[in-house]
C-alpha cells in the first residue's frame, strides 16, 4: 500500500493539463542546477519499487521526461510554460 506522500507525490504528477515543474514538484523559479535534487526527491516518492501503486510506473516516467527537458536549457526557455502535450506537439511538428 502506498503511503500518504506518495500518493500526493502521484496525483500531482498525474493530474491532467499538469505543467512540468508540478510534475518535478518545483516551481518555475527553481536553478538549473537544483533540479536534480528535485528529480532525486520525486523519483523516490513514486518509483515503482517503493511505491505500491499501480500508477507508479507512468508516474515514474513522466518525472523523468520533465527532468530532461527542464534541464536542458534550449528545451526549458522553448517550453515557456506549455503543458508536455503543446511541447510534444511543437516537437515533432514539420518545419515551416
Amino acid at each position: 500500500m502506498a503511503r500518504p506522500e506518495q500518493l500526493a507525490a502521484l496525483d500531482e504528477v498525474l493530474a491532467p493539463g499538469a505543467t512540468l515543474y508540478a510534475r518535478m514538484g518545483c516551481d518555475c523559479t527553481v536553478a538549473q542546477d537544483a533540479l536534480g535534487k528535485y528529480l532525486k526527491m520525486r523519483q523516490l516518492r513514486v518509483h515503482p519499487d517503493k511505491c505500491h501503486d499501480p500508477r507508479a510506473s507512468e508516474a515514474f516516467i513522466l518525472v523523468r521526461e520533465a527532468h530532461t527537458i527542464l534541464s536542458d536549457r534550449r528545451l526549458r526557455k522553448r517550453w515557456g510554460g506549455m503543458s508536455l502535450d503543446c511541447l510534444a506537439a511543437e516537437l515533432t511538428a514539420p518545419c515551416r
